[in-house]
């Protein structure tokens, strides 16, 4: 599921985005961590990205209030998902007025194998779990070329971070 969102099909997602759906789903209580484009471009390494990736927890309680907090997007595009697809796909890509994708796991590493490595960080008054640096690189093993560029850095985030120790 490496697909680019269809031109015209999305809009790019920002920070007010983010923060508007993760209000709703810690309101709801979800189990989610943000990773990709958002938590790399956090951690410092400014780059682009088309779509808003969640890790979540895939236990179908959760499951259920992801899907009901993405009610809040426009389209209600979430509505189409059956409703095992969260259980049945390792990836599930909702494109409604911005993309999200929501994954049980990213390169083996489930939110439950994730806990330890979140950071939670206040964005305009929201409490947002990112991905941290450690556990971003265990999620940045794939053959993807953006993969890779992200890899180096976060490899030279480590070892500065850890010659300052």
């Amino acid at each position: 599921m490496d697909r680019e969102p269809d031109q015209g099909l999305t809009r790019i997602p920002d920070e007010n985005d983010l923060v508007k759906l993760a209000r709703e789903l810690n309101r709801l209580g979800v189990s989610y961590v943000v990773i990709g484009g958002f938590a790399i471009n956090r951690l410092g390494l400014v780059r682009a990205t088309d779509d808003l990736d969640l890790l979540i927890a895939r236990d179908a309680a959760n499951q259920a209030l992801v899907k009901k907090a993405l009610e809040i997007l426009p389209d209600k595009a979430v509505r189409e998902l059956a409703d095992d697809d969260l259980a049945h796909w390792v990836v599930v890509r909702v494109n409604d007025d911005i993309t999200v994708d929501l994954m049980t796991e990213a390169c083996g590493v489930t939110y439950e194998d994730a806990r330890g490595g979140i950071e939670v960080i206040d964005v305009a008054g929201v409490g947002i779990p990112f991905a941290g640096v450690e556990l971003m690189l265990k999620m940045k093993q794939g053959l993807r070329e953006k993969d890779s560029a992200d890899r180096s850095f976060l490899q030279e985030l480590i070892k500065g971070r850890r010659a300052q120790e």
